[in-house]
């Protein structure tokens, strides 16, 4: 049961209960590390209890506010909120000083963020007795931590912590360095305030918000909810820890990320099912392969007899909506909100860098994407886009491409706390430099496999390419060359000529029609062919395209000493 009572108003609870006191606040300008004493609580002041109350005593002593759980459960929560303002919803920030040194390991203190009351649902930012640094999510399924963070930077008797809005992003801070993000549409709505839970005692001071709340006197202070269930599932069971994803090759951890209890990676290799979660959620890992392409018709031509599949680059909002949508809307569903990651992009920029790039430029692209099925279930999927784009000592650039996605389907009840758990994991994902070394080696090692094939091929091509030229320079000036070859050459040509003219005489009716007087002859090398005078059984071809022709077949102008430095090719007649 809630309650609502103006300050000061005598409130009773049953025994056991969770006692929650509420103050509402809109933010302040976050600041960092500050050197002035204590400066009291703002617009809080005139909110907050004195005394004692439900088993709780507040006092103000020499600008610090005071909370202390002297009597209470161990799982009974603090907290308090002021008035809105209005239009100022995606733009606000507060902060608030916290006093550490006489809390328990287990107590917690910090700011409240996004409450509403119906349904109730709020987020608590909280600095622990032990320095962690930990955010829950207070929804209908009671309250989950969702994300959290320890370091020496926070292992001290006063943490700064702060919240900072940009739409319907929210960034939290400690001690002035980021601890993460969340991203939703219930960010930049709701109330914001402070909270202490547990036992022990909770000092607050510096608290700033911008936009100024309204006037003290709109502000209430209300008892809270009445289930000590909420606290103690947050202390049983949520409580993040990291989980490890295995290289299947190198068997060994290619990084680890941190995600509630209740999160795994899949075991089974043969199947897309990267990540199962609470409640039956599911993340699929999928990628839409490697594609290569470059303006340079060769190059393309090289990647195809490779057998790489070649396709231009197409922008991630392009292929979001061309490829990915159609692909969520065979299966029910619609998109609903697209937005970019730009922490996703910063983490995967940060790998790339730890890897080999050679004169390879790599760029990321990343987006979130929510959708909505029409049994009104939720999806969510993020794109990265990755591209690397080597030049080319002539011509324009090479470019290799490829989208990977992880794709999340939960129920409509675990679905926001799901979403957040696999944002934050990703954007805090460390990866093992022990699998970047590894990695590197092997990426080296195809890297040189690679240029090798590549520099067979372009050779392979040239050498085609100057065939081609020499069988097209051949098929212009062969005929009239032929009465300048050497007179060695000649000779041998008339020598031929009569015995042909004998045979073209003799067999002429079975043979006009089909070769008019022409032969087809090829390079059993390089495949070119063209036609020349007919009637004779070897023909002989030079780099220069000049060719004569003979029936003698043990005549070889190779060893013919007066023209063998002219690089004769033998030609076969196939028509």
């Amino acid at each position: 049961m809630i309650r609502h009572a103006s300050a000061g108003t005598a409130r009773t609870r049953t025994p056991g209960s969770l006692v929650l006191a509420f103050v509402m606040l809109v933010f302040t300008t976050a600041c960092g590390g500050r050197d002035e004493g204590p400066r009291g609580i703002g617009p809080l002041s005139e909110v907050v209890f004195t005394g004692a109350e439900d088993g709780w005593s507040g006092s103000m002593e020499s600008g610090v506010y005071w909370l202390e759980n002297t009597a209470g459960a161990a799982d009974d929560i603090r907290y308090f909120y002021t008035a809105p303002v209005a239009g100022a919803t995606g733009e606000r920030s507060a902060g608030v000083d916290v006093l550490t040194a006489q809390m328990t390991a287990e107590g917690m203190a910090g700011l409240l963020y996004g409450y509403q009351d119906s349904p109730r649902s709020y987020y608590l930012i909280m600095i622990s007795g032990s320095g962690e640094v930990a955010v829950f999510r207070r929804d209908e399924d009671g309250l989950n931590r969702i994300m959290s963070s320890a370091s020496d930077a926070t292992k001290t008797e006063s943490v700064r912590l702060e919240v900072r809005e940009k739409g319907n992003e929210l960034t939290v801070l400690a001690n002035g360095k980021s601890v993460g993000s969340l991203q939703n549409d219930s960010i930049g709505t709701g109330l914001v305030g402070i909270a202490a839970a547990g036992t022990g005692r909770f000092g607050f001071t510096n608290y700033e918000q911008s936009p100024s709340p309204p006037t003290p006197e709109a502000a209430l202070n209300v008892p809270g909810e009445t289930s000590a269930s909420l606290v103690k599932q947050a202390k049983s069971g949520d409580r993040v820890t990291y989980l490890e994803f295995m290289d299947p090759q190198l068997r060994i951890a290619q990084h680890r990320s941190p995600f509630p209890s209740g999160w795994r990676y899949d075991t089974n290799p043969n199947d897309k099912l990267l990540l199962t979660g609470p409640g039956g959620t599911e993340v699929y890992e999928t990628d839409s392969g490697l594609f290569f392409y470059s303006d340079d018709p060769s190059a393309r031509q090289a990647a195809q007899m490779a057998g790489r599949q070649i396709a231009p680059v197409i922008p991630l909002n392009r292929f979001l909506e061309q490829q990915f949508s159609p692909y969520m809307a065979q299966r029910g569903y619609r998109l609903v909100d697209r937005f970019p990651l730009p922490k996703i992009v910063a983490l995967q920029e940060l790998q790339a860098a730890a890897m080999p790039q050679g004169l390879s430029k790599r760029n990321f692209e990343a987006l979130g994407v929510e959708w909505e099925g029409q049994d009104g279930s939720r999806a969510y999927t993020q794109l990265v886009l990755m591209l690397s784009s080597r030049p080319q000592p002539q011509g324009p650039p090479f470019i290799a491409w490829s989208v990977s996605a992880l794709e999340l389907y939960a129920g409509q009840a675990q679905y926001q706390s799901a979403r957040d758990a696999l944002m934050y994991a990703s954007e805090n994902t460390e990866p093992n430099p022990r699998w970047q070394i590894a990695k590197n080696e092997e990426l080296l090692r195809n890297i040189r496999a690679n240029q090798q094939y590549a520099d067979a091929r372009t050779r392979e091509s040239h050498i085609q390419h100057v065939g081609r030229m020499n069988a097209i320079l051949a098929r212009g000036e062969a005929s009239a060359n032929v009465a300048k070859i050497n007179s060695d050459i000649l000779d041998i040509n008339h020598a031929g000529y009569l015995t042909r003219s004998n045979m073209v005489s003799a067999g002429h009716a079975r043979t006009v029609d089909t070769i008019a007087g022409q032969s087809v002859i090829a390079n059993p090398n390089t495949g070119e062919h063209y036609k020349v005078e007919a009637g004779s059984k070897n023909y002989w071809v030079n780099a220069e395209g000049q060719y004569f022709r003979t029936d003698n077949s043990l005549y070889d102008p190779r060893t013919d000493r007066s023209i063998s430095n002219q690089q004769w090719q033998p030609f076969e007649v196939i028509r």
